[in-house]
């Protein structure tokens, strides 16, 4: 059975042919909000869009493939799904029944190997920088690059909000079925899986007490966050180290995992606790991992397109009289128990403690099937993935055994070369020492925490080390103006000029909703981390004046935007 979970009509004047165009209407996840809020933020950096470059080997004819990917976004409503944050209290998707699709064919024919890798990191770079339209569906860029000698490269952009990596995998299988029966070498393939829409039912039915009690609990005691890298702001872009592991230590690593039922997973979040116990000294850490979020008891879960992952903090202790193999079974079975409850969002886990981690572990599912070309005369000669998070480290694990390769992509503000190089070199010793020796002692490993770390904590929340100020009314008419937008944003009175956003209730959406209000009321341009950076009413209000002030001054005609 098939469950709609349905907000009311976009307008009660909406036209007959504006509601005709609409399939369905729907909240977003709590994971869809939390990408809708870091698009917002920073609509300009380029996270959250993931590219996935297939390489084609054979012939290939481009039309039919642009008719399988639009028969795909006919059969998934995700992917004509729009996002909306300001027409109501909460942010929902608009599901259309017609939205156009086209492949961009690229001819690169005339170059050399040189100047086509070129041209295809500009091509990826381009999508970085062009953002998505989330209230313009498709959320999805599709192009085709033919290199010549029957070799084609299609690239696969879509926003993170419509699509986890296990989507694209069912999406590219759906797409290649149905090239196969456009081209007559198949079957039609099977019918559409449940819509996304009854996953947001199912996430609806939970109880989100049970899990905030858990996380209470798990989280109990700890104290200010640890943090591997200094803070600093992406105001240079990203770079990034790749390591592959030897055959040697494939080897390895397979029998550790066969004798004692360990997943790739575990064996890698218990190295990256080591390198973060040995790189600042802690013996309880924390950081981010995502989790699958297909539940098993929705039927057909494992088939539905959309966005399941979740961010989920893997907090892990560190025993040093514990065998290896033990520690690693327990944070198996820790991980388990975090799963049953991954459903809640991060910022309500957070809640109380601020910024829990700085660092994302991610292992992927390889997102593109075997078999995939089976059928047709071509072949996938290689997949890459590229995608960026606003994470200050993301350590990206892909393939299995012999394939297996850690990503660290880093923002470059601040880190230095070396840095980085020490922890791949760190975290690949790390994972053979555990591999070769899962019967020794966990302090053979990692030493004793040091007295003073290398790298210092994290800072508390600024609202938890300011001196208590004196209240105080709004009252310049800017300050005013801000107090009248958070007061209809969050139903709640006017606050005080001395009052912090998110002590009165204030979160992410709710952030970039005031700021809309703002931009639209002042004729400003405000970017959404403003309010971030200055919470606090008063010193918003202050620095709005300033922005006003600086934009008086400029020579008539002059403008500068920042979103």
């Amino acid at each position: 059975m098939t469950v709609t979970v349905s907000a009311p009509p976009l307008s009660p004047a909406a036209p007959a042919d504006r509601r005709a165009a609409i399939d369905n209407i729907y909240p977003l996840s709590p994971m869809q909000e939390g990408l809708l809020f870091h698009t917002l933020a920073a609509p300009e950096a380029g996270l959250y869009q993931p590219q996935f470059v297939l390489r084609l080997e054979g012939p290939l004819d481009p039309t039919a493939l642009e008719r399988a990917w639009r028969a795909a976004l006919a059969r998934h409503g995700v992917l004509r799904s729009s996002l909306h944050w300001e027409e109501r209290d909460r942010p929902f998707q608009v599901v259309h029944r017609d939205v156009a699709l086209t492949l961009v064919r690229l001819d690169w024919r005339d170059a050399g190997e040189t100047e086509q890798a070129a041209r295809h990191a500009a091509l990826l770079a381009g999508n970085r920088a062009a953002p998505f339209d989330l209230r313009r569906p498709p959320l999805l860029r599709l192009h085709l690059a033919d290199l010549g000698d029957g070799r084609h490269d299609l690239v696969v952009c879509h926003h993170h909000a419509i699509l986890d990596g296990w989507s694209v995998g069912l999406l590219l299988a759906d797409v290649f079925a149905l090239y196969r029966h456009d081209l007559g070498l198949g079957a039609s393939p099977p019918p559409p899986p449940r819509p996304y829409a009854d996953y947001v039912g199912w996430l609806k039915r939970q109880d989100r007490a049970a899990a905030t009690a858990f996380w209470t609990r798990r989280l109990n005691g700890l104290s200010i966050p640890v943090r591997l890298l200094p803070e600093a702001r992406d105001e240079a872009g990203f770079d990034s180290r790749t390591w592959s592991a030897p055959p040697s230590l494939a080897a390895a690593l397979e029998r550790l995992r066969q004798t004692f039922g360990l997943t790739l997973a575990t064996v890698l979040e218990g190295t990256l606790a080591l390198l973060i116990a040995e790189r600042t000294g802690a013996d309880d850490v924390v950081f981010g991992a995502t989790s699958a979020g297909r539940p098993a008891d929705l039927d057909g879960a494992t088939a539905m397109v959309g966005l399941f992952i979740g961010t989920l903090p893997v907090r892990i202790g560190l025993d040093r009289a514990q065998f290896i193999r033990h520690w690693l079974a327990a944070i198996q079975a820790r991980r388990a128990e975090a799963d049953a409850h991954a459903h809640l969002p991060l910022r309500e886990i957070e809640a109380g403690h601020g910024r829990l981690f700085d660092c994302l572990l991610i292992v992927e599912s390889f997102p593109v099937p075997a078999g995939l070309a089976e059928g047709l005369p071509l072949r996938i000669a290689g997949v890459s993935v590229d995608e960026r998070t606003h994470y200050p480290l993301t350590v990206t694990a892909s393939g299995q055994g012999a394939d297996l390769r850690v990503t660290f992509r880093h923002m470059r503000a601040g880190v230095p070369p070396e840095t980085i190089d020490a922890l791949v070199a760190g975290f690949a010793r790390l994972l053979a020492a555990m591999a070769a020796a899962p019967e020794a002692m966990l302090g053979t490993l990692v030493a004793a925490p040091r007295a003073t770390p290398a790298i210092p904590p994290a800072s508390p929340p600024p609202s938890a080390l300011a001196a208590p100020v004196p209240r105080r009314a709004a009252t310049t008419p800017t300050e005013r103006l801000v107090a009248a937008a958070i007061a209809e944003v969050l139903k709640r009175p006017e606050p005080f000029a001395t009052d912090h956003f998110f002590d009165l209730g204030g979160h992410s959406l709710l952030a970039a909703r005031v700021v809309s209000r703002l931009r639209r009321d002042l004729v400003i341009d405000l970017p959404v981390k403003t309010l971030f950076d200055r919470p606090v009413l008063a010193d918003l209000a202050a620095h709005i004046d300033s922005l006003r002030e600086a934009a008086r001054r400029l020579p008539e005609g002059h403008r500068e935007i920042e979103i």
